[in-house]
C-alpha cells in the first residue's frame, strides 16, 4: 500500500504519557456548543399561509398513516415470532430436551412459552433447537403399508405373531398400526 497524504479520519491516535500531560493536548471546548446548551427552546409560530397549513396537514396525515403501518408491521412480526418460538418450544418437547411442565407456562395446551423460553432471543433458540436436532438420534422409519391399506409387520412383530390365529393377527396389525399412528 503506497503512502497517501490523506489523513485517515477513522484512526484514533491515544496521547502518549509524555503529551498527555501537555496543556496543549487538551482539546479546547467549543464556545458554540456553550452558546447552544444556553439559549432557550423558541416555541414555533403556527403556519399562518393556507398553502402552509395544507402541505403541514398532509404531511401529518402522511405520518400518521406510516405509523398505522409500522404498528400493523410490528403486530404480524410479533405473531409470525409468537408462531415460530411455540413451534420451536415443542420441538423442544418432542427431542426430549424439555419436558411440558417446564416448556409451557400453564396449560401445554394453550401453547403459551415458558417465560425464559419468551425472553430467550429468537436466534438463540432457532440454533439451540438446531444443535439438539443434529444430535437426536434417527427415528426409525414405519414399515411400508401395502397397496391394500394393511398394516405390515416389522420382522420383530412378525417373529410374535407366529403362532397367532388369523382373529388374533388381525387384531395385532389393527393395534400396532393404531400405535404406529399416535
Amino acid at each position: 500500500m503506497e503512502p497517501t497524504n490523506q489523513p485517515n479520519c477513522f484512526l484514533k491516535v491515544s496521547p502518549s504519557p509524555a503529551t498527555a500531560a501537555h496543556p496543549a493536548a487538551e482539546a479546547p471546548e467549543a464556545p458554540e456548543a456553550e452558546a447552544l446548551a444556553e439559549t432557550p427552546d423558541e416555541p414555533v409560530a403556527p403556519a399562518t399561509d393556507p398553502k402552509q397549513k395544507e402541505a403541514l396537514d398532509k404531511v401529518a396525515s402522511a405520518l400518521a398513516k406510516i405509523g398505522e403501518r409500522v404498528e400493523a408491521l410490528n403486530k404480524v412480526e410479533a405473531e409470525r415470532e409468537l408462531k415460530e418460538r411455540q413451534a420451536l418450544t415443542g420441538e423442544l418437547v418432542k427431542l426430549g430436551v424439555e419436558f411440558p411442565s417446564t416448556a409451557w407456562e400453564g396449560d401445554p395446551s394453550k401453547m403459551v412459552p415458558a417465560k425464559r423460553l419468551q425472553s430467550e432471543p429468537i436466534a438463540e433458540l432457532r440454533s439451540r433447537v438446531e444443535i439438539y436436532r443434529s444430535c437426536a438420534p434417527k427415528r426409525p422409519e414405519p414399515p411400508a403399508q401395502k397397496e391394500t391399506g394393511e398394516y405390515m409387520l416389522t420382522k420383530e412383530e412378525e417373529q410374535l405373531a407366529r403362532g397367532m390365529t388369523a382373529v388374533q393377527l388381525d387384531k395385532f396389525k389393527a393395534l400396532r398400526a393404531s400405535r404406529r399412528a399416535s
